[in-house]
């Protein structure tokens, strides 16, 4: 049966909150599929499944035909999710299910704009939502066993918190299967499946608290079982090398999984009341085929939406977008935090204070986290943004210029497999905090390693004094030294490395030690901007500046700016 033309088969909308829904008949695995559209009203009281799965390649290679005698082509991914939900058995009733490849006319662009406004609404009515990761293959089935008892694992298991977790020839002595077992390459395979680094798919993972996971024909009740593996794994409480490594995770799926859990716990304790600021600053890592889309897809589903002049429109250009979001952005949040989640190696041609929501590079989320930092003090913004020449204008002070930057990058010193090099680099780097204390003779012991660590620790809370001894434990490890002892220095090290992957060591003209991007030089200058709890590089360009990035300055990041008598208030564009 060929394919009918998209104009004889979608009869228009009636209304802007009225949605298609399909009607998928049963059928055997082998039989093609077959349904019915019908139109509904999005507040009606109609029980339907809202079905969230990765587009693919965007080619319609595939059909189901319709019981009016049309049919309608389809990808790949949803011809495969359609056949895996499809009913089967005895007599079963139709499945009713929202499915944008079916239901919305995608030949329509008009038709697709209002839907996609929508979007979150279509989502949160649903009577659940279906995340399709994928079929069967690659042992997903024995995968998906294998973490859930993981997770059992990382809850009851005494040896959680014990370094030979992470020595695969140690994990069989603690009760977990040899390395060679296939469930361990299996459970890898599911966590590279491309879904979760979508943000469509991320947005429609977060809407509806009855969601559940379906690969193939099986379904997982618990929605965050994936994120929870990689959560554990990266906080230690399972092995590390149960997720797959930066060289076989290309696009960042780690990152993905852990924001889709902490996002998901986010809406679940604060009952789905996020800023578009915050949903873009933690979807950052998501892709898309059409870089709009990073902002489309949350901002339906923001708690301040309706604070914002942007409409889905798919003929504005990504950049004209990205520079709207990012003024209004400042002027609903009366902050500058914006600027901490910019960064460096843009995709697009943007103002420098902008940021490139369409790129991502594997951990750099330590960059956007200020914690408790308030280097501005208790400071609101007035920040402007100029239409004409799309610069933003704000209230500071040029706190220091950058004298020496460091050659080697904070993340690739504490790479665990260079203990000794690390060692070396760490002594070298104490002597020159000593050359500092003849500007600040009162600088304490600390300043190092709270500067390598953004004074965080690996869990992301405030470094306490003791957090030293974790310090310590890296700097003197060797062979001969206890478990407990290589414990705390791998906590260092991971702290290090989750808040200065990206980062250098830079001293300033004053006397300071700071962690600064890695794009930083010598002659550019550290700034505070009123509204920002983090300090910043700023770079001269022309009478006005470049924003180059989020900088850790010790002795700067609480305030102490304001209370000196140098401190001078001046206006900064940043251009």
């Amino acid at each position: 049966m060929g394919s009918t033309s998209a104009s004889s088969i979608y009869q228009p909308l009636s209304e802007d909150r009225t949605i298609r829904l399909l009607h998928l008949l049963p059928g055997q695995r082998d039989d093609h599929l077959v349904g019915s559209l019908e139109q509904t009203y999005l507040n009606s009281n109609t029980k339907y499944e809202a079905l969230s799965y990765e587009w693919g390649p965007p080619q319609r290679t595939h059909q189901i035909s319709l019981t009016n005698g049309a049919s309608i082509r389809i990808t790949q991914s949803l011809f495969n999710a359609l056949k895996d939900l499809r009913p089967f058995g005895r007599r079963p009733a139709p499945r009713l299910i929202w499915a944008d490849g079916v239901c919305i006319n995608q030949d329509d662009v008009e038709e697709r704009q209002r839907q996609v406004s929508i979007m979150g609404s279509i989502y949160r009515t649903a009577a659940r939502v279906v995340v399709y990761i994928g079929p069967e293959s690659e042992d997903s089935s024995m995968a998906i066993d294998f973490a859930l008892e993981l997770l059992r694992f990382a809850k009851e298991s005494p040896y959680k918190s014990d370094a030979r977790l992470h020595l695969p020839d140690q994990v069989q002595n603690l009760g977990l299967p040899s390395t060679l077992h296939p469930c361990w390459q299996a459970l890898k395979f599911l966590l590279l499946r491309g879904w979760a680094s979508r943000c469509w798919c991320a947005h429609e993972f977060l809407m509806n608290p009855n969601t559940v996971i379906m690969c193939g024909r099986k379904t997982v009740q618990y929605a965050k079982f994936l994120p929870d593996i990689v959560h554990s794994a990266t906080y230690r409480e399972l092995p590390i090398f149960t997720v797959p490594s930066n060289e076989e995770d290309a696009n960042s799926l780690r990152e993905c999984h852990n924001k889709m859990g902490r996002l998901r716990q986010r809406v679940a304790i604060q009952n789905g009341k996020l800023t578009l600021d915050v949903l873009l600053r933690e979807g950052h890592p998501f892709l898309a085929s059409d870089p709009r889309d990073k902002v489309y897809s949350m901002l339906s589903f923001a708690q301040d939406r309706a604070c914002y002049d942007i409409h889905v429109d798919y003929t504005c250009t990504v950049a004209s977008l990205f520079i709207t979001v990012a003024g209004q952005i400042i002027q609903v949040s009366n902050s500058l935090e914006l600027l901490s989640s910019n960064l460096p190696n843009k995709a697009i041609e943007l103002p420098s204070w902008v940021p490139d929501w369409s790129t991502w590079k594997y951990g750099s989320h330590g960059n956007a986290f200020e914690g408790d930092y308030m280097a501005c003090g208790d400071t609101t913004t007035n920040a402007i943004v100029d239409d004409s020449s799309n610069s933003l204008i704000a209230a500071g002070c040029i706190a220091d210029e950058i004298t020496w930057v460091d050659d080697v990058s904070i993340g690739s010193a504490f790479n665990l497999l260079r203990t000794n090099g690390r060692r070396d680099w760490l002594l070298k780097m104490e002597k020159e905090v000593t050359r500092l204390q003849q500007y600040h003779p009162s600088m304490d012991d600390d300043v190092l390693w709270r500067t390598l660590v953004g004074n965080f620790t690996d869990t992301e809370t405030p470094a306490p004094s003791s957090y030293k001894s974790n310090y310590l434990s890296q700097l003197n490890f060797t062979e001969g030294s206890p478990i407990w002892m290589q414990q705390l220095g791998q906590k260092f090290c991971d702290a290090a490395r989750r808040k200065s992957r990206y980062r250098r060591l830079c001293k300033t003209a004053k006397g300071y030690l700071g962690a600064v991007v890695e794009t930083a030089r010598p002659g550019d200058y550290i700034c505070m901007l009123e509204g920002s709890r983090s300090l910043h590089v700023i770079r001269p360009a022309g009478l006005d500046y470049a924003f180059i990035g989020p900088a850790y300055v010790h002795g700067l990041m609480y305030g102490e700016l304001l209370k000196l008598p140098s401190y001078s208030r001046s206006t900064i564009t940043l251009v």
